[in-house]
């Protein structure tokens, strides 16, 4: 996880990685990072350009899934017709025992009523492979790991 809750930003992937990159090389090393949070993976394609592009990165972590893999028990629609999940936020607090106790209780009723994730697995993937190509094709190096 690069960032998000129920996590801290030093527990995250992100962090460990750029220490590691600090640590490991002489090259001065400068981080940015930005969010689409509560985005689905479908619409960052058409965002790329302004949050990241713009910036000309030499590496681009790509980081999605917590917002597509959610099974909603309540839907909305988003204005360009793509689903997702009634709630969307952040909370700096902690998880608690009920927060989990409430993750499993969906968790389960999703997967006892049959119903899709907000992006359906062959959606992710095909967006997941267009994002690199387009992060290689602009020469920025897309780690498969750190």
């Amino acid at each position: 996880m690069i960032d998000g809750f129920p996590h801290q930003p030093s527990d995250s992937f992100f962090h460990h990685a750029v220490t590691q990159l600090r640590q490991e090389t002489a090259q001065h090393v400068t981080t940015s990072m930005f969010t689409m949070g509560g985005f689905p993976v479908p619409r960052v394609p058409r965002h790329l350009e302004s949050k990241c592009l713009a910036f000309h990165p030499d590496i681009v972590v790509l980081q999605f899934g917590a917002t597509d893999l959610v099974v909603p028990l309540r839907r909305k629609k988003n204005r360009d017709g793509t689903t997702a999940a009634a709630f969307h936020g952040r909370s700096a607090a902690p998880a608690t025992l009920m927060s989990r106790l409430r993750w499993q209780f969906q968790g389960l009723a999703g997967d006892l009523l049959q119903l899709e994730p907000v992006t359906p697995v062959e959606i992710y993937l095909e967006t997941m492979g267009e994002l690199a190509v387009t992060l290689l094709e602009n020469n920025i190096v897309v780690p498969r790991r750190l």
